[in-house]
């Protein structure tokens, strides 16, 4: 499921990008806490963790041994 997320980003759709958000949204906002522990901050940086990816999705190969589904 998270691979076809990555492969419709990959063309820039903005509803996947909202599913992707969705599925992983609260996964990363709390890894972050974990982190920072001051939610302003911990806000800041999941939006910013969305904002790259998706500026970067065009260069997703899919190769890493981490990627979902693999």
């Amino acid at each position: 499921m998270a691979d076809e997320h990555w492969r419709h980003l990959a063309g820039l759709d903005p509803h996947a990008l909202d599913q992707l958000m969705a599925e992983y949204g609260q996964t990363v906002w709390n890894y972050a806490f974990l982190l920072v522990e001051h939610r302003a901050m911990v806000d800041d940086i999941t939006q910013d963790v969305f904002l790259k990816a998706y500026r970067r999705f065009g260069e997703y190969r899919g190769e890493a041994s981490s990627c979902p589904g693999k």
